[in-house]
C-alpha cells in the first residue's frame, strides 16, 4: 500500500526520468530513496547527480554513511522507528547528525524496522515531502 502511494505521487510528475522532456533541455527531477552507504556508493547518485533533489533514508544504516554529508543541498528525509530491533533508530539519528542542512528527521514511537505501525503516518509525510522536494529549487555549488 505505501509503495503504491509513493508510487502514485511520484509516477505523475514523471520524477523517475533523467532524460529530458519533450520541449524541455533540462531532465525531471528525482527524489531518491537509497542507502546512504560510501562503501556501495549507492547514494552517490545523491551526492553527484544536479538531477536529484532529496533523498529519504527510511530505517538506515550508518555503516559507510559518510555520503551523508554530501547530500546537501539537496533535501534528506530520515525516517526511523524507535522501536526497531534491527537497527536501533540512533543510527537514524547518527546520519540526521552528519547531514547537513536542510534535513529532516522523523522517529515513530513503537515503530519497528518495516515501519509498518506508522504506515498512515508515513504515506502522509511522503506524500507531502516529496512533491513539495521536487518542486524546490537547488542551487549546486
Amino acid at each position: 500500500m505505501l509503495r503504491e502511494s509513493i508510487s502514485r505521487t511520484v509516477t505523475p510528475a514523471k520524477a523517475s526520468s533523467s532524460r529530458p522532456t519533450a520541449g524541455t533541455s533540462k531532465p525531471s527531477s528525482i527524489a531518491l530513496r537509497t542507502q546512504i552507504k560510501q562503501s556501495s556508493g549507492s547514494a552517490a547518485p545523491g551526492a553527484n547527480s544536479s538531477h536529484i533533489k532529496g533523498v529519504v533514508a527510511l530505517s538506515p544504516q550508518t555503516y559507510g554513511a559518510g555520503m551523508a554529508g554530501r547530500v546537501a543541498p539537496r533535501k534528506l528525509l530520515v525516517v526511523h522507528g524507535k522501536a526497531d530491533t534491527r537497527l536501533a533508530y540512533t543510527c537514524g539519528q547518527q546520519i540526521y547528525d552528519m547531514a547537513n542542512e536542510p534535513k529532516e528527521l522523523v522517529l515513530y514511537d513503537g515503530a519497528e524496522h518495516r515501519l509498518e505501525e506508522c504506515r498512515d503516518d508515513l504515506e502522509e509525510l511522503l506524500g507531502r515531502w516529496i512533491p513539495e522536494t521536487l518542486a524546490s529549487d537547488i542551487v549546486l555549488t
